[in-house]
């Protein structure tokens, strides 16, 4: 279905992952598939994988980097680079 509206892939950082991902679901009905915890140390995060209803591809992740002050601009993991504060 080609033709059919949906949301394209899109990654965004959060400081609040339950308010962030109850937020995505309530607005524009996503669901959570699943969790995933990555990294180490100062690069540790948790992701939120979101996909439309009736689908399994990934359309948001919501990362949340554990060891970081909000609002300060931080790598995302596996880029390399700072990422705008969220």
């Amino acid at each position: 279905m080609a033709d059919d509206p949906r949301f394209a892939f899109t990654k965004i950082l959060v400081d609040d992952l339950e308010t962030e991902s109850t937020f995505y679901n309530t607005v524009l009905g996503l669901v959570e598939k699943h969790r995933v915890a990555g990294g180490e140390g100062g690069g540790a995060y948790t992701q939120s994988v979101m996909c439309c209803v009736g689908s399994d591809e990934p359309s948001l992740l919501l990362l949340k980097p554990l060891h970081r002050t909000s609002g300060a601009p931080t790598a995302c993991p596996g880029h390399g680079r700072a990422a705008a504060p969220s």
